[in-house]
């Protein structure tokens, strides 16, 4: 048996981590669907640091690339943060639910950004502020997302 860390979903969307035992990577994605969760990802024990980072940082990217889209197309922010905010899922869904609430309440982007320091790097606040300051936040946004998924692309490896 090798030991397994996983990230599933559960039904109701949530995210959840875990470690559980299973004969391979197949055996332990149909463990978790058994249990009602959602698997998105199975690795051995040994490699699950960059494989968990790298899942993170496409969800941000995803984040910051739905950002750009929307408000290159004209969206408001406030309401690119909410329909952004049911496109990912967990923790990152959470966090984006509570920048809108901060950003509805006249909060910038960046300062917003800043209160969920734990998920949103100072690079990727510094393009926000960025954007917000002068090049435009569409381009900001969108430079935020290629750098994320660079990011991730390069901590699979």
């Amino acid at each position: 048996m090798t030991t397994f860390l996983y990230e599933a979903a559960r039904a109701d969307g949530a995210s959840v981590k875990g470690r559980l035992e299973a004969p391979s990577g197949a055996d332990a994605a149909a463990l978790l669907s058994q249990r009602g969760l959602y698997p998105l990802a199975v690795e051995p024990a040994r490699a699950s640091r960059s494989l968990f980072r790298a899942a993170r940082t496409r969800s941000l990217a995803t984040v910051f690339r739905s950002l750009s889209s929307l408000t290159d197309a004209g969206v408001p922010l406030q309401k690119a943060l909410r329909v952004t905010a049911r496109v990912v899922s967990g923790p990152t869904a959470e966090a984006v639910a509570r920048v809108e609430a901060r950003v509805r309440e006249g909060a910038t982007l960046a300062r917003s950004l800043e209160a969920e320091e734990l998920l949103f790097s100072a690079v990727t606040i510094g393009l926000v502020r960025a954007g917000e300051r002068g090049i435009g936040l569409g381009p900001a946004l969108s430079r935020a997302a290629t750098q994320l998924e660079q990011q991730a692309e390069t901590s699979q490896r």
